[in-house]
This record gives structure tokens, sequence and C-alpha cells, in this order.
């Protein structure tokens, strides 16, 4: 907020607030009176950002669940590092899970979902595994395939550089 008011008074033009028009900030009081507002926002942000820290200690510490609640089941999360483990491709486990009627939330549905229910993407999938923690070893297994069957050839960064430079005279 300050740097708005600096650029104003250094190319002469001046801030008013639509709710506080008795603050005249081109003036030293109003300078003041706007630095204290900015000093006691910045205060509140900072104490917000440590209560709800200590909340959220607090909470964990009593062993209540702390974060976001989880959108798709145990069981789902099973099934999904079950076949992902068989070698199941991230589309195939998405067709699988849809053609099981299971869709890609947990809850209630909303009025939209019951006429079009939500259904499992590959991408959907693969973030799910990301965020429960499911080990992706097909993946891993083929990336190092990938490596090992056709390795990169390297070049070292001071022979960039010269044929770089030597290129430019």
């Amino acid at each position: 907020m300050l740097p708005l008011f600096q650029r104003a008074a250094n190319e002469g033009w001046a801030v008013y607030a639509l709710d506080m028009p008795e603050i005249d900030t081109t003036s030293p009081m109003g300078e003041l009176v706007l630095t204290i507002i900015a000093a006691v926002a910045r205060m509140e942000k900072r104490l917000t950002a440590v209560r709800t820290s200590n909340a959220l200690k607090a909470k964990a510490e009593r062993g209540e669940p702390v974060g976001r609640p989880r959108s798709v089941p145990d069981a789902t999360i099973a099934l999904i590092s079950s076949m992902r483990r068989e070698g199941s491709s991230l589309q195939r486990i998405a067709d699988d899970l849809n053609a099981r009627g299971i869709t890609s939330r947990m809850g209630p549905p909303t009025l939209a979902e019951t006429l079009n229910p939500p259904r499992w993407h590959k991408q959907s999938v693969h973030q799910s595994m990301r965020r429960y923690g499911v080990s992706d070893a097909k993946a891993q297994g083929s990336a190092k395939r990938r490596r090992s069957a056709n390795p990169a050839p390297r070049t070292p960064l001071s022979e960039l550089t010269t044929s770089t430079a030597a290129g430019r005279k």
C-alpha cells in the first residue's frame, strides 16, 4: 500500500480513500495516519497467521484431523495403488473406475453431478496418487528404462561457452 502513496508523492498526484475522505495523503499528518493504518494492518495480518498456526498445531496435538479432508475414499486409493502396481496405465485405471461407477470425489452429489457424475481421467488418477502418496512404480521404472536405453550425450559447460564464443567472432 505504501509504495502507491510514495509513487503518488513523487509524480505529483494524490490518492483519496472514498471511505476516509478526511485523510489528506499529501500532507505530513495524512502521511503519518496512513503509515499508522498500514502498520496496524500488517500487524493484524501477522497476528492472524500466528493464531492460525497455533490453532492448527493444537488441533494436531489433540489428534484431530488437520488440513483438507480426503476427497477420495481410502478403498478407491487402495484400488488405484494395486492396479498401478499390476502395471495398469493411468488411462486404464480411470476407465476401470468409471466402469465400476466410482466417482472422482466423495460426498453427496450436487444437482449438476446427479445428471453428469464426476468422471475419472488419467490426470485425476495421477493427481490422486500424488496427493495421497501412492507410489508410481510403473512410471519410475519406465523412466529408468528410457534413461538407460538412450543416454543423452553430455557436453561439458566449458566446451559450450568456448564454441559459442568462437561462433560469435
